[in-house]
């Protein structure tokens, strides 16, 4: 998302194998016990970090204007609430949450070259965020896919 909330490209569905690559760094930064034991997930590239080095390694232009990061169902928070958030559970799935920190991990952040600011703060599931507004509220625009 840029500083204006508006999506900066289409999402990168959660079966979608493009980062598998990036398992190999974790290897080599971080181990797959390190990784388990700060992140309570085991090296796949499927994980949300995987995509996010992806988007910065294939699409620079993009990610010099990316001001933050959300995944799915933190994105329709935030259509919901005009508030981005996330949860704990979907933090973990990023590969760079701690869990038993219930915050962001310094290492993890720093092991896949990501600024923290860029990820939304994380809170127990069911949390109240904001009222919902009394009418619908316009999702950020996505870009047009490309072809």
């Amino acid at each position: 998302m840029d500083r204006a909330g508006r999506a900066l490209r289409p999402i990168i569905a959660w079966f979608d194998s493009r980062a598998v690559g990036y398992v190999r760094r974790w290897e080599e930064t971080v181990g797959a016990a390190r990784l388990y034991a700060l992140a309570g997930m085991t090296m796949d590239g499927l994980f949300g970090a995987n995509k996010i080095m992806w988007v910065r390694d294939h699409e620079p232009d993009v990610w010099a204007r990316a001001a933050a990061w959300l995944s799915t169902e933190d994105w329709l928070l935030l259509c919901l609430t005009g508030q981005a958030a996330t949860d704990y559970s979907v933090a973990s799935r990023t590969l760079l949450f701690d869990r038993d920190r219930g915050a962001w991990s310094e290492e993890l952040l720093a092991a896949a070259g990501v600024e923290g600011r860029l990820m939304p703060p994380a809170g127990q599931a069911g949390t109240v965020l904001a009222g919902l507004s009394a009418g619908p509220r316009r999702p950020p625009a996505f870009p047009s896919a490309r072809r």
